[in-house]
């Protein structure tokens, strides 16, 4: 073999398509002959995206599990997640590249992180430390006993209303203001969208969101006395109303727990959110009363109640709320327990004396 030959051996060694590698596969994302073998329905319409197993395998841990626990499976349905942010995701899947912006950059974050998609995660996580400038950032984090920068972006993330901390400011907080619910309520009520933060003596850190806030009671008549003497179906009436964007969420807990968001298990609770400054309780997320009878203390239960003396929640996580993995909720108390399952009522309850600060515009 002569020394020209050799050296062509070695120009072929060091031959690189990926960028033609990158082209060709990406062409099988649109081409509606390319041995697609697998259905993505996204979105409230359910609009079908034709995709590729093997693809989706290789490049999202998610699906790997998915395709390996069921071989067989074909469609794969996620309403939660529109047609376009589904869209941009498929991009990158197929091609490692992706456009966003700031009205979209959370939705993305969330859905890489459910797809376990961990360069685009750690890569937009990355740009949201030190790219995205709330405005309203350093009041926050100066005025706040427990916010810190990792906590703003994860609430950031998960809040729908993308302006909320650019616009809100730090309503109460139980550790700098000495207050009682009258006032709390005379400078709450009625402030649309807010925040709730709870920080334990131990450290560990939940709270909840509600997009229509804590409202005066319906009636302008509503007295104290009636609220011991109305029936449950008439006090719920009175005081609750709903909201199918709230959320409970936990950002430090005593189960090394990640930091997770907690939605409403169904959309359509009338009583999602109470507020009343009579009573048994200050204000709650999932409230839930007896069908009959009078209201009292007894049966007056909700997953986040606050109540009249601001030193600590009543807690029935699980009742309204979706609860964290390996957790269950027992209805009953006398109910036998599966000791390989934590009670999900313990989850905000762990960790001694709370501090709370609340948030609205």
């Amino acid at each position: 073999m002569n020394l020209n030959n050799l050296n062509n051996l070695n120009n072929l060694n060091k031959i690189k398509h990926h960028f033609q590698l990158i082209n060709s596969i990406y062409s099988l994302r649109n081409s509606s002959n390319s041995f697609q073998n697998f259905t993505i329905l996204t979105g409230k319409n359910l609009i079908k995206i034709y995709s590729h197993k093997l693809i989706l395998s290789c490049r999202s841990s998610y699906f790997y599990q998915i395709f390996k626990q069921n071989p067989s499976l074909n469609e794969i349905s996620f309403p939660e997640i529109n047609e376009t942010i589904m869209n941009l995701i498929l991009d990158y899947i197929y091609k490692g590249e992706i456009d966003f912006n700031e009205r979209n950059v959370f939705k993305i974050w969330n859905i890489s992180q459910k797809f376990e998609l961990n360069d685009l995660s750690n890569s937009i996580q990355t740009y949201l430390e030190s790219n995205i400038q709330l405005s309203n950032k350093n009041k926050l984090l100066k005025e706040s006993t427990i916010l810190n920068e990792e906590y703003l972006i994860n609430l950031q993330k998960w809040i729908p209303n993308q302006n909320f901390f650019k616009l809100c400011k730090l309503g109460f907080s139980k550790k700098k203001n000495d207050f009682n619910t009258n006032d709390f309520h005379q400078k709450s009520d009625d402030k649309g969208e807010t925040l709730v933060l709870i920080k334990t003596e131990k450290g560990f850190i939940f709270g909840g969101y509600t997009s229509v806030g804590f409202k005066k009671p319906k009636d302008e008549e509503f007295e104290e006395t009636q609220a011991y003497t109305i029936g449950a179906e008439e006090f719920k009436k009175k005081c609750c109303y709903p909201d199918e964007l709230s959320f409970l969420f936990t950002l430090k807990n005593p189960y090394n727990f990640p930091p997770s968001k907690f939605p409403l298990q169904k959309k359509d609770l009338p009583y999602t959110i109470y507020s009343c400054d009579y009573g048994s309780g200050n204000f709650a997320f999932g409230l839930s009363l007896e069908s009959s009878g009078f209201v009292h203390r007894g049966n007056l239960k909700a997953d986040l109640l606050f109540n009249s003396n601001w030193d600590h929640v009543d807690s029935d996580f699980g009742l309204n709320y979706q609860i964290p993995p390996g957790f269950t909720y027992y209805k009953n108390e006398g109910e036998s327990k599966d000791k390989n399952l934590k009670d999900s009522k313990t989850f905000f309850t762990e960790g001694g004396k709370q501090e709370f600060e609340i948030y609205f515009k």
